[in-house]
């Protein structure tokens, strides 16, 4: 497979569907594989949804909106594929495509070849032909990237030269600061290719807390686990959630799904709670559930365990 999606609870409805699904396809198309950082500055807004089994599938029984059914899609290969649905079609979470010992996918890569893919078999034809790989556009892509690559690594050779050759003179001056320099300039360049754009609200999360010297980073770990925090030696995984109401009385009401409850003491070694915040408010709450919630109490709860967000739990 090209691809290991984790155990998410998201569904086609739910407000970070989009940023799993862009993790868990490691920032770029499913299906032609091209990067946000190739598209510029658009990068996350040119990529959608595609329901891999189409919406228009007439079988009641199916629920094409479930997360294992999303993936991560550039707008033109969704474009492409549009209703396809077919048992021709290799699938990018359970077949091995451009990798593996014998891909249906072949080359792309090789100038000789103008840069164009080769079916191995006929699924690796199907596959090609539904999403016009050998476009233009697709091959122009590819050819950027083999571009880009070779460049950077001249680069890398040159800086590396450079560096040998002064590294050895003595009565060289500021000449080492400058060298200093021009390595970090190298490394920050690479950084700066690379660096990809967040989602606004995990974006004012984690200023939120910066500003409140709480470390955090955006980890998206199995079952929501979404943010880590640390406060001095007490680390804490988060689930994220968003409430875009304006609900601003003193003690708001939450309910946690048992179910939910339960995945997460039987699945997760690690402290956990949830950090709630009102992007219309600017308000962050922080719910540590392993400190409040015993895995004992969980047999003496309904379907859902009610909580309440106090001005206590403000961050």
């Amino acid at each position: 497979m090209e691809y290991h999606r984790k155990n998410r609870w998201a569904n086609y409805g739910t407000i970070k569907c989009k940023e799993y699904l862009r993790n868990d396809f490691s920032h770029e198309c499913a299906y032609c594989k091209i990067q946000e950082k190739e598209v510029g500055l658009v990068d996350s807004a040119y990529f959608e949804i595609d329901h891999f089994r189409p919406q228009s599938d007439d079988d009641p029984k199916f629920n094409p909106h479930l997360y294992n059914n999303l993936y991560y899609s550039c707008e033109k290969c969704n474009s492409e594929k549009s209703d396809t649905w077919s048992k021709m079609l290799l699938d990018p979470c359970q077949d091995e495509i451009f990798s593996g010992s014998n891909p249906p996918i072949l080359g792309g890569y090789n100038p000789e070849f103008l840069y164009k893919y080769k079916g191995a078999n006929d699924r690796g034809e199907f596959y090609i032909n539904t999403f016009k790989l050998n476009s233009r556009h697709h091959i122009r892509i590819r050819k950027r990237r083999v571009d880009r690559n070779n460049n950077i690594r001249i680069i890398d050779k040159l800086v590396d030269e450079i560096l040998q050759k002064f590294s050895n003179k003595k009565d060289t001056g500021n000449l080492h600061e400058l060298i200093k320099q021009l390595d970090n300039l190298r490394l920050d360049k690479k950084r700066e290719l690379s660096k990809l754009s967040e989602n606004e609200n995990f974006e004012l999360v984690e200023e939120h807390l910066l500003k409140h010297n709480i470390k955090s980073s955006i980890v998206f770990e199995e079952y929501n686990m979404d943010i880590k925090i640390k406060v001095g030696e007490y680390s804490c995984y988060c689930e994220l959630c968003i409430d875009d109401s304006q609900n601003d009385k003193e003690e708001k009401l939450k309910f946690i799904d048992k179910e939910r409850l339960e995945t997460w003491y039987k699945r997760l070694s690690y402290k956990f709670g949830i950090l709630y915040y009102y992007p219309k408010l600017d308000k962050l709450y922080f719910y540590p559930i392993s400190n409040n919630i015993s895995k004992d109490d969980l047999s003496k709860f309904g379907t859902k365990k009610q909580i309440k967000l106090t001005s206590e739990l403000l961050i």
